[in-house]
């Protein structure tokens, strides 16, 4: 990490120094000052070029080390204060996708699983599976699974466990109730039972849904 922070410094560096700015002017103003003050003082003279390197190239050297120090903490300077906007946009971001996320989550947790004629036809319908008991249950179950059940001269095939006076029994309350349509043909002594068109959904919900929530019916075969 530290080998990775000091090359991007360095590169940094090096296209600040590669710039021409206000920095790099001001060294070379600084640069031909000296030089004329070196040939006012003597220490370079015109056509004579053999006097002290150090005197003569000294402060240039200097120069150079100050200006690379400065760039080098002005480097950072500048990285740190990029890391900073960026990672406090970046922060803005997330905070925004968030809060997204938390009012589409509130939308959702808020909106009305049912309407509320949806909402009366569920509590019609768990009140009447309650009192139907535990063979009601079963005897509902079966017609959800065959859609229509007639009762004629010959029953259909009734729920396990159930006889017929039973099974007709459940199924005229439910229909009294709305749960179950029920078309009587009184020609042939038959009657035709069904799930109510409204109540589809909601028995699918009470019947295998929520089982867990049916467990306060009573069996009515053991009272």
């Amino acid at each position: 990490m530290s080998q990775r922070y000091y090359r991007t410094v360095l590169s940094r560096v090096w296209q600040d120094t590669r710039r021409w700015g206000k920095e790099q002017v001001l060294v070379l103003l600084l640069a031909i000052a000296t030089l004329a003050l070196q040939i006012r003082e003597g220490i370079v003279r015109s056509g004579d070029w053999k006097p002290s390197i150090i005197a003569m190239v000294g402060p240039y050297i200097i120069y150079a080390a100050i200006f690379l120090v400065y760039q080098f903490i002005r480097a950072q300077r500048l990285l740190f204060a990029e890391f900073q906007a960026t990672s406090r946009t970046m922060e803005d971001s997330l905070r925004s996708i968030i809060a997204e996320r938390d009012a589409a989550l509130r939308n959702l947790t808020d909106k009305p699983k049912r309407t509320p004629a949806e909402q009366h036809d569920y509590e019609t319908a768990k009140k009447v599976l309650q009192l139907v008991g535990g063979n009601g249950l079963t005897a509902m179950r079966h017609i959800r699974r065959h859609g229509t059940l007639i009762f004629g001269t010959y029953p259909p095939v009734l729920p396990q466990g159930l006889a017929l006076q039973e099974t007709l029994r459940v199924y005229d309350q439910c229909a009294s109730e709305g749960l179950l349509t029920c078309n009587a043909n009184t020609r042939n002594n038959e009657r035709t039972f069904s799930i109510a068109p409204t109540m589809g959904k909601i028995l699918d919900e009470l019947l295998y849904e929520e089982e867990s929530g049916l467990t306060g019916f009573t069996d009515i075969r053991r009272k």
